[in-house]
């Protein structure tokens, strides 16, 4: 699935340690864990909020980062497909690790790990989700 939104890194220059944070739009396709009552795509938004650190050259720049992230449902259909409208927290936890390259000063790209750890009100419903990730980000500002 392709995921897109905006991004924001906030680095402290002297010991290159930093966060950074998204909002993306992310389809996803979520499956029943047995009766397939939920085997569709589902759009979330998805928000990590990972820990950094940067080694960075003149034209190259190497990070790795590591954090926790969340999945919000948009809108109601999942709830409704599922009867749980009453409930306000159908988000989806997990853990997510990437090291990547920035070049060019405006370009990173990276490679990740998602795992999915909790799926608050979904968890009856939820089969858990791990995946490999690639990541391409342009800095406009």
């Amino acid at each position: 699935h392709i995921s897109f939104g905006p991004s924001i890194d906030v680095n402290v220059p002297v010991i290159d340690i930093g966060l950074t944070t998204s909002v993306m739009f992310s389809p996803r396709h979520l499956y029943h864990t047995e009766a397939n009552r939920l085997d569709r795509s589902y759009e979330f938004f998805l928000i990590p909020l990972n820990f950094k650190w940067e080694v960075g050259f003149p034209l190259l720049g190497l990070y790795i980062a590591a954090g926790p992230y969340g999945l919000i449902p948009i809108g109601t259909k999942i709830k409704k497909e599922l009867d749980i409208l009453t409930q306000a927290r159908s988000w989806i936890y997990g853990l997510n690790a990437e090291v990547g390259v920035t070049f060019l000063e405006n370009y990173k790209v990276c490679l990740g790990y998602k795992v999915d750890a909790f799926a608050s009100d979904l968890e009856a419903y939820y089969h858990k989700e791990n995946s490999l990730y690639l990541s391409f980000f342009y800095r406009i500002l």
